[in-house]
């Protein structure tokens, strides 16, 4: 028993130094949108390559531009989804420089994913106090 014990605190020390876990990836188009933007924004462009559409470009995606350090931008929630000509748009609301704001996304589904297809150019002042309007 005691050699049992020594070898799952062994393991478990080991474990200390392991990379973090993977972000798991939602099937759905609001779940794709939040991922990136809670946790993918800041990735190197290449590596966002499967989270856009072919004619989309992650290096171009504003938020990435509008910020000198990863933490001056938060997600903080879903503000609205859409569902538009087959895309659905997510209306986030994110701060910037802990200044309430709106960005929107446009997701497409190709091959069974949810991929960025486009966003609004520039993220827009809100205040979170008032109602989404409706859909």
């Amino acid at each position: 028993m005691r050699a049992l014990c020594l070898a799952l605190a062994l393991a478990l020390a080991a474990c200390d130094g392991a990379a973090p876990a993977a972000v798991a990836e939602p099937a759905d188009a609001e779940g794709r949108a939040v991922t990136f933007l809670r946790h993918h924004v800041f990735d190197d462009p290449a590596a966002l390559a499967d989270r856009f559409t072919p004619g989309a470009q992650p290096a171009d995606f504003p938020l990435r531009l509008l910020v000198d350090q990863p933490g001056e931008l938060a997600f903080v929630d879903v503000w609205r989804v859409r569902s538009l000509d087959g895309r659905v748009v997510v209306e986030a609301l994110i701060t910037l420089r802990g200044k309430p704001h709106l960005q929107a996304l446009w997701l497409s589904q190709q091959g069974g994913v949810w991929r960025i297809d486009g966003w609004s150019p520039r993220p827009t002042p809100v205040d979170p106090g008032k109602p989404a309007p409706s859909a």
